[in-house]
């Protein structure tokens, strides 16, 4: 069985965060975010003009919500044992207000 934890040689050596996605160019330049990553791609091919779009701002915005502080939430209520500062719920309850925030939306 293959763990998170086993990360290949191949992304460790482009990568030495491990994150994923990851996008190495030909050239050596890697892109680690995947916000990064999307703007990229539309920047190659945006048949809808997303990147025009008046939306695109509070778009941008709630995608840095989720990835920045959704998920240093979620991951503390999935591994509360992990982070005992707060309890399960308290992490729970902080990541919710970021889904009230879409709900709401």
């Amino acid at each position: 069985m293959l763990w998170l934890r086993d990360k290949p040689a191949a992304l460790l050596s482009v990568s030495p965060k491990s994150t994923v996605p990851v996008l190495q160019f030909e050239k050596g330049e890697v892109l680690e975010q995947s916000l990064d990553i999307m703007f990229w791609a539309l920047r190659q091919n945006d048949p809808g003009q997303w990147l025009k779009s008046s939306s695109l701002q509070n778009a941008e915005q709630i995608i840095r919500q989720n990835d920045e502080d959704f998920k240093y939430y979620l991951d503390r209520y999935k591994y509360a044992d992990c982070y005992p500062e707060y309890s399960k719920l308290d992490y729970r309850q902080q990541a919710e207000q970021f889904l009230l925030t879409l709900k709401n939306a």
